[in-house]
């Protein structure tokens, strides 16, 4: 630490007087010295207010110089503080022990003035660049904390903003078979209405049947049994009320998995399936531009992956997928285009390809793609950070690999690779 008058302060230990004077009269004038005759006391005061500098010397009654280093250098709670041993007999032997033991440098006496203060000075910018350089890698540290944090905060952030975007386009998929729910119940209820009418008049005729041999009573009969319930209109509105309904638990199941909160631990994980329940979640993203091929390899091994982060790596690949097709099918006037994914095995692998038929990416921006905040969408469609985040869960969390090929179409082929072996990550 520095002194009240802003010298730098040196503590220097010797049990010989006159070493002592010599080197409080070298370095009065430029630094603040605190003198102490014994390794002891020095040590006691450095713990409770640590110098810029220590120099002791090596030969000393009780605690030596060896012995001060060695405490000081073992002692977690002190900061960083150079140490010079200075020595009336000095050997190889001797400097080496000291070196080795931790002392930044050593001196023979007698002492020359201009080579203490050198080595001093000398130590005084090691020490201060050393410091500065604990002050900027707890920057740095501190950075990175910040930086994770955001990152987390970012993968969130755009979970919930892909979630709220999808959020109309799940109210329009539950919408359409409950409204064909509600109209076939509207229908069975006039029906069955229809139904117990007719069939309390068909009582009414039966009875009249059974007094009079009329033909018309018989075929009246026939036209009520067409309007009863058990006509195929009736079963056929059944069937569809049914599929609705199967429908709307499949939309609903599909969008509690998708947004379930993970665990943070990974488990094995059925990617065929995770694939066609982001597929549902997202049908509204890509169901009026492409038509989806699925290639799924049946028995597919199962990773062990972060179920929530993962699918949001698919998310971002098919929705990408599909606004590239629906820009191609503008470009070259075309209905629909074709978004293909497959799940196969290679190596100690599981691999997912998105192959879309879309404009494909240039190749002079292809290696920037996966840079954070880049992106080839119109400002306002895009933030540039979909590509970015997923190649970081798949990379960074997983072991895996993320890479982009151009398809034969001319369009766009993302592979997702993801190491079965635990071993890998």
């Amino acid at each position: 630490m520095s002194s009240p008058d802003c010298r730098p302060e040196i503590a220097v230990v010797d049990d010989d007087p006159i070493t002592m004077r010599v080197i409080e009269r070298v370095l009065n004038q430029e630094f603040h010295v605190r003198s102490f005759s014994d390794a002891s006391s020095l040590l006691e005061a450095v713990r409770a207010s640590p110098p810029e500098i220590i120099i002791s010397d090596v030969q000393m009654p009780g605690v030596s110089g060896f012995d001060l280093v060695q405490s000081i250098r073992c002692d977690r709670s002190l900061p960083y503080i150079p140490i010079l041993l200075i020595s009336g007999t000095t050997t190889s032997e001797t400097v080496a022990r000291g070196l080795d033991g931790g002392a930044d440098d050593y001196l023979s006496k007698p002492i020359e003035p201009s080579r203490l203060l050198a080595r001093i000075r000398a130590a005084l910018r090691i020490r201060r660049a050393m410091h500065e350089l604990d002050a900027k890698n707890r920057e740095l540290g501190e950075a990175l904390e910040k930086l994770h944090d955001t990152q987390v905060q970012m993968v969130h952030m755009q979970r919930l903003e892909a979630i709220g975007q999808l959020a109309a386009g799940i109210a329009h998929e539950i919408n359409t078979p409950t409204q064909f729910v509600s109209d076939n119940l509207y229908f069975l209820s006039d029906a069955i209405a229809d139904s117990k009418e007719a069939v309390s008049k068909l009582r009414a005729l039966t009875e009249l049947l059974a007094a009079s041999p009329e033909h018309a009573a018989a075929e009246e009969i026939l036209a009520l049994l067409e309007k009863s319930i058990c006509s195929n209109d009736v079963c056929l509105a059944l069937d569809d009320a049914r599929h609705g309904l199967e429908r709307i638990t499949s939309i609903v199941g599909a969008m509690k998995e998708f947004s379930h909160p993970g665990t943070g631990e990974k488990v094995e994980t059925d990617i065929n399936a995770a694939i066609q329940t982001t597929l549902s979640v997202a049908r509204n993203e890509w169901k009026y531009v492409a038509e989806v091929t699925l290639h799924l390899l049946p028995d597919l091994a199962l990773p062990r992956v972060l179920p929530d982060e993962l699918n949001q790596v698919f998310l971002n690949l098919i929705v990408n997928g599909a606004h590239a097709i629906d820009e191609q099918n503008l470009r070259i006037g075309r209905e629909k285009g074709e978004l293909h994914i497959r799940t196969f095995h290679q190596g100690s692998a599981v691999y997912v390809e998105f192959e879309d038929n879309g404009p494909g990416i240039p190749e002079e921006i292809q290696k920037r793609i996966f840079d954070p905040f880049f992106t080839t969408k119109q400002v306002g469609k895009g933030t540039g950070q979909g590509l970015a985040i997923a190649r970081s869960v798949v990379v960074d969390k997983h072991s895996g690999t993320l890479e982009y090929f151009q398809a034969s179409s001319g369009g766009a082929l993302f592979r997702v690779g993801l190491p079965l072996s635990e071993e890998a990550e």
